[in-house]
């Protein structure tokens, strides 16, 4: 079983399209958020996916957290959970969440995570925008 990994953290604040009540935004909770990339991971793996675990810093005052994945920094943004070919994620305690997304056999795949923190009346921050690189899977059972 060969288990690569990659933990990415969010360096820059970059602006979304999303109304935000909040006066004065967090900066701890906007840089919080981290991706770790697990690949290859044997028989707890769904075959051809990889694992994303999304995990972020608290916000004091909110009620939930919603998190987004697209294929581009300004793409579309679908929310997790959400039905992909690998059909797994989930949230995994209040803040942290865990996502399966297909890997690619031979180029490496980037996709864009980022979490909003909701309160009673709707969004009140959002975390950076963390690229997560997708590493290409291993084929099994090849012959050379």
């Amino acid at each position: 079983m060969t288990s690569r990994t990659a933990t990415i953290i969010a360096a820059s604040c970059v602006a979304l399209a999303i109304p935000v009540l909040a006066l004065s935004p967090d900066p701890r909770f906007r840089s919080s958020l981290t991706a770790t990339v697990f690949s290859d991971r044997g028989a707890t793996a769904r075959s051809g996916c990889a694992t994303i675990s999304l995990v972020w810093r608290p916000l004091p005052g909110a009620t939930g957290y919603q998190s987004y994945v697209a294929a581009s920094k300004g793409g579309d943004w679908r929310t997790l959970p959400s039905s992909t070919p690998c059909n797994a994620a989930h949230a995994d305690g209040k803040t942290g969440m865990v996502d399966e997304e297909p890997a690619e056999l031979t180029i490496p795949r980037r996709l864009f995570y980022r979490v909003v923190a909701l309160g009673l009346k709707g969004a009140i921050d959002t975390t950076d925008i963390v690229p997560v690189e997708i590493p290409p899977r291993t084929q099994t059972g090849s012959k050379p």
